[in-house]
């Protein structure tokens, strides 16, 4: 057969057919993760439960930004390995008389054809993924009009696009790499290293410094020139978090490089060659220990958002008293006793503890808070901010059974155990009432606040209480129409509880008169307009899971909520736990990678170990010391970043540590446990396949 050049190259592809199958499962792999993620992240119940604008957005597209990030950096990872094994194919064509410029087109045109391939495969497979995913998904949701699956053109889009981008990415690497070798060098590439200069405790100390300064200024920064110099941070700021990566990295190359003496010379002396190969090895390990590190921190940081969401739901349910806390308009034929002891006869249940509470609608005033172009805070006061209700102290007591001191011309604001200012909302900015209907107006001032949490509902928190005097001469013309109750009451048999619950919950949807399906009863006219819902209204149906987060009247119903909560946080779950997966996965297989690279690499220093005396119980310990530190520095520093970073938050949104933070962060232990149970299971099985390589399993 004529040695043509294709021929050659052709020989040696099959003779390093293992690199060649590597990179092509990572690149799939990775096109695979970015058509599925971003597939998901499309789907109208996703985009319905992350509104536009809102903080659950914001924290899911900055995750998607570093899972994003992570899928490159893999990529590129991938093919820097496939270009460091193909040295050798392209120094034998070099030492043959191929001219550089005549490698270049068919090596990239071999790479373009990989990636094609690669991402066609990974894109169809994406779609495959999240169809299954879907199926199981979707179980958990009620209103089928959103459980019916639809190939995402945008999630195809986002995987070619990554595809496309991967490949002009990597065609750049490989005409660099070719440009600038010669023979050479670029026949011993595969064993050149970057060694590390030596590193001190220092290392270790500024570390740690930078990594919680970095995430603690990096949250506290903008809240202060918020407060302080009323104005946005700017989005510049955000890369003053870099310098918990930059602490990341020394805090690494001080657990790789740094090995003294010590105390105990014959420890430092047994596992001289073992620390002397680390060392060796340098910036290639740190660099790749630095990846996993975020992506670990990443997808546990994903995974905690599942429980954060999950146990604000359980805190809620947990710090309220009542089973049924329900809220209507005093005018509709709603619920009422009879009916609902009605309905609890049928179930064979109880009730007890019924209390009917009235509230007095009133106009209130208010401060609007915004960015202006410039990123300056403007504030708009309104007379007429917003509808808020009002009870009266005594009233209040008499409800609830506490003592309350309201002086006269001032009000106590309602809140939850849990609740705190925040920029746009504060305490003190309601500063004058007014009657709808008779225009008698009163000015107020703020006097505190007071916990309370079945006084509130889930979308109506407004609520304030006043000195009997100012509430007489203020709400005791207020007529029925502007008046709202709530009623509150528990049972006394669980085991028929539901069935019951179900049926109040059924039955509240049914006799709700037309008005309170209208969206302004959540949004006030502004909002109508700006978000296009002029004329719509809310589908009062049980099937709807629109009703718990966007309909004002939405009763709190402990046994309901309980058994559907799986429905509740079905959709944050599918969200964060597949980019935790995701970046989860993508760790491991760098993990392997590299590990496959260390024994590989070093294979022939292993072997001149045991030509000078060491048997295979000692090139198993050396082998054993370098790939444990690439699993257990990453990995402790993933869950160390992730802890600081849910810590440092939890205290930022409010200065304190809730009850339901508390129980958030008890099950994000669980989730620390379980990553890093993966990573060992990962570590077992990289350090026997290492074994292999090296022909020391026994």
């Amino acid at each position: 057969m004529e040695m043509t050049m294709s021929n050659i190259l052709k020989k040696l592809r099959n003779y390093n057919k293992s690199n060649y199958n590597q990179f092509e499962f990572c690149i799939t792999f990775a096109v695979l993760l970015m058509t599925a993620m971003m597939s998901i992240a499309q789907m109208p119940i996703v985009q319905l439960v992350f509104p536009v604008g809102g903080d659950s957005r914001k924290q899911l597209y900055l995750i998607l930004s570093v899972s994003i990030i992570g899928c490159v950096v893999f990529s590129l990872y991938a093919a820097s390995l496939f270009l460091r094994n193909k040295t050798k194919e392209i120094g034998v064509m070099l030492a043959l008389g191929t001219v550089k410029k005549d490698l270049i087109k068919p090596l990239n045109k071999e790479i373009i054809s990989i990636v094609l391939k690669c991402g066609v495969i990974g894109v169809v497979l994406g779609e495959i993924v999240t169809f299954i995913i879907w199926q199981g998904f979707s179980q958990f949701i009620v209103n089928k009009e959103y459980a019916v699956f639809s190939i995402s053109v945008q999630g195809i889009l986002w995987g070619v696009i990554f595809d496309l981008i991967i490949g002009l990415l990597i065609v750049v690497m490989s005409t660099r790499t070719i440009k600038k070798a010669d023979v050479i060098s670029i026949i011993k590439a595969q064993n050149t290293r970057e060694k590390v200069g030596e590193v001190s405790k220092k290392h270790l100390v500024v570390g740690m410094i930078l990594i919680v300064s970095g995430i603690f200024f990096g949250l506290l920064l903008p809240k202060i020139i918020i407060y302080t110099f009323d104005k946005k941070a700017p989005g510049i700021l955000n890369v003053i978090m870099l310098l918990s990566v930059v602490g990341t990295y020394m805090v690494i190359e001080y657990a790789v490089i740094y090995h003294k003496k010590g105390k105990n010379t014959k420890k430092y002396y047994k596992n001289l060659v073992s620390y002397g190969m680390i060392k060796f090895e340098g910036k290639q390990n740190i660099r790749n220990m630095l990846v996993v590190s975020v992506l670990c921190a990443v997808s546990i940081f994903a995974a905690s958002y599942i429980s954060n969401v999950s146990s604000s739901v359980m805190s809620a349910g947990k710090s309220n008293p009542y089973e049924f806390v329900i809220y209507r308009p005093l005018v509709s034929s709603e619920l009422n006793k009879n009916y609902i002891e009605e309905l609890a006869n049928k179930s064979s249940v109880t009730i007890k503890d019924y209390k009917e509470i009235e509230f007095a609608c009133l106009s209130a005033s208010g401060v609007e808070r915004d960015y202006d172009d410039n990123g300056n805070v403007v504030e708009n006061y309104k007379k007429d901010h917003s509808t808020s209700e009002f009870i009266s102290q005594s009233e209040y007591e008499k409800i609830t059974g506490e003592k309350v001191n309201v002086e006269k011309g001032k009000y106590i604001r309602i809140v939850h155990k849990d609740e705190s200012e925040n920029f746009f909302t504060r305490y003190y900015d309601m500063d004058y009432i007014e009657d709808k209907n008779s225009k008698q107006g009163m000015k107020l001032s703020f006097q505190g606040t007071i916990a309370n949490e079945y006084m509130l509902t889930n979308n109506c928190e407004n609520r304030y209480i006043l000195n009997d005097e100012d509430y007489k001469k203020i709400a005791s013309k207020v007529g029925d129409s502007n008046k709202v109750q709530q009623i509150i009451f528990n049972t006394a048999n669980e085991e028929k509880s539901y069935e019951f619950a179900e049926n109040v919950y059924v039955e509240f949807l049914k006799r709700a008169d037309k008005e309170m399906a209208n969206p302004n009863t959540m949004y006030d006219e502004g909002a109508i307009e700006s978000m296009g819902l002029e004329g719509t209204t809310i589908e009062l149906n049980q099937d709807n899971p629109d009703l718990m987060g966007y309909w004002k009247w939405y009763p709190s119903i402990k046994t309901y909520d309980v058994k559907n909560f799986a429905q509740s946080v079905a959709v944050y779950f599918l969200v964060f736990s597949f980019i935790s997966v995701i970046c989860l996965a993508a760790s491991a297989i760098m993990l392997y990678s590299r590990s496959i690279s260390v024994a590989s690499r070093n294979k022939d220093v292993f072997e001149d170990l045991e030509k000078l005396g060491a048997n295979k119980k000692y090139v198993r310990k050396c082998l054993k010391q370098q790939i444990s530190k690439l699993f257990t520095v990453p990995a402790i520093l993933g869950v160390t970043l992730s802890m600081l970073l849910t810590g440092i938050m939890f205290v930022m949104n409010d200065g304190k540590i809730s009850e339901s933070e508390v129980i958030a962060y008890s099950i994000d232990s669980l989730i620390f446990i379980a990553v890093l149970i993966f990573i060992f299971i990962v570590y077992k099985y990289s350090l026997n396949k290492c074994k292999k390589i090296l022909d020391i399993e026994k």
